[in-house]
């Protein structure tokens, strides 16, 4: 079948994207991926390329122009959505391609994916990456321009896709309650492709990584203010992308506590060199706080890529998280507070590192996207085969 797959993301940083692409590509689909540079560079797919992301300031106004207005009046909230060129050039090229099903990337594609499938006929898959009408809840600016817009969009498209999948249950049961959906939306999670990464013994100077965006609200403040509590000796590197600002704000608080020495800010590296470069570490962390859905039922990758190289985990204890952490016996839970942080880390004995260690390489044999695709091909045979009773 030919299949496009709709994202207004970068694709070079959206694994999920690619993963999809890649599954369907290698199970004998024609492929192509129509979203936004930079490219990824060692994909065996086609591309249709958007335009990368404008300056930040410009996004927020875009933003404030396209979705505000639906706060007082949420129909317009469609009317605003074409104003993007972006959203225009992505529908011609889908036409152009003329796809027997189109995966459409988050509620922000789904407007595209309708518009292709009443001039086509072609078949939908919704791909919901987050809980969207709470992603940012939190966020009163979120909250106050954006939420209405969205909201207005996906409960009007999302009755046009045919299968909905999402990354995890909590989200699956939250779309089916909300929407009334006839069928529960399929889950595939945010897996990485299985690599066998050679076990790594404790070091003597215990290293705890965070990797992802840095940015507030993934507990990096609290992890910081916990070091001056370890009984152990470790350090605390952060590895990825964010703003210079935030960063330096980071730097600045582990200094005023005496602890720069035990801070190190790493360089984002590319997808497929995350996991082995994540295996020099001892203990994966990822913290979210108890303020939202979104957060109760997220199921971030780095979860999983912690557990692909061989780290033990400490994470709070969100819904999703503690399924598979617990599941797994590879890590501990704690609130996100600087002395239950260190607390959960002073408590882990060598031994038990070791054995948590092991249980995330035992873990990541199961969760893997090598397992986790045969879902998503499944879901994409089934769709062809009701087409094809159909015709």
């Amino acid at each position: 079948m030919r299949i496009a797959i709709l994202a207004l993301t970068p694709l070079a940083r959206d694994a999920r994207v690619m993963r999809t692409a890649g599954a369907l590509k290698a199970a004998g689909h024609d492929v192509v991926v129509i979203g936004r540079e930079p490219l990824p560079t060692d994909a065996a797919v086609r591309f249709r390329p958007l335009p990368e992301l404008k300056s930040e300031v410009r996004q927020r106004l875009e933003l404030v122009l396209t979705q505000g207005p639906a706060t007082l009046v949420p129909p317009v909230a469609s009317l605003l959505y074409w104003t993007g060129a972006d959203r225009t050039r992505m529908l011609q090229y889908a036409l152009q391609e003329k796809p027997d099903v189109v995966v459409s990337n988050d509620w922000i594609t789904l407007p595209v994916a309708a518009r292709i499938k009443r001039a086509s006929g072609a078949r939908i898959i919704y791909d919901s990456h987050e809980f969207a009408i709470r992603e940012h809840v939190q966020n009163w600016k979120w909250r106050i321009i954006a939420r209405a817009a969205v909201q207005h969009i996906e409960s009007r498209h999302i009755g046009n896709a045919d299968r909905v999948m999402t990354v995890s249950d909590g989200i699956a049961d939250a779309l089916q309650t909300l929407y009334s959906l006839p069928d529960r939306p399929t889950v595939i999670r945010n897996l990485p492709k299985f690599q066998d990464v050679p076990p790594r013994p404790p070091a003597p100077r215990r290293r705890i990584l965070f990797h992802g965006v840095i940015r507030p609200e993934r507990g990096l403040e609290e992890l910081i203010d916990s070091v001056p509590r370890w009984t152990f000796d470790g350090e605390i590197v952060i590895r990825g992308y964010g703003s210079a600002a935030y960063i330096a704000g980071l730097r600045e608080r582990a200094t005023s506590l005496g602890v720069a020495d035990q801070l190190a800010i790493a360089p984002a590296v590319s997808p497929a060199e995350l996991v082995e470069q994540a295996a020099d570490a001892d203990i994966g962390y990822l913290a979210l706080p108890p303020t939202t859905e979104q957060y109760e039922f997220a199921l971030p990758n780095k979860l999983f890529e912690y557990l692909m190289a061989g780290l033990a985990v400490l994470a709070t204890p969100r819904l999703e998280m503690r399924r598979i952490v617990e599941a797994a016996d590879c890590g501990v839970l704690a609130d996100l507070a600087p002395e239950r942080l260190a607390d959960a880390l002073n408590g882990i004995g060598t031994g038990q590192l070791k054995q948590m260690k092991a249980a995330a390489r035992a873990a990541a044999r199961r969760l893997n996207w090598d397992e986790e695709q045969k879902s998503l091909v499944a879901l994409v045979d089934g769709l062809a085969a009701d087409a094809r009773r159909v015709r």
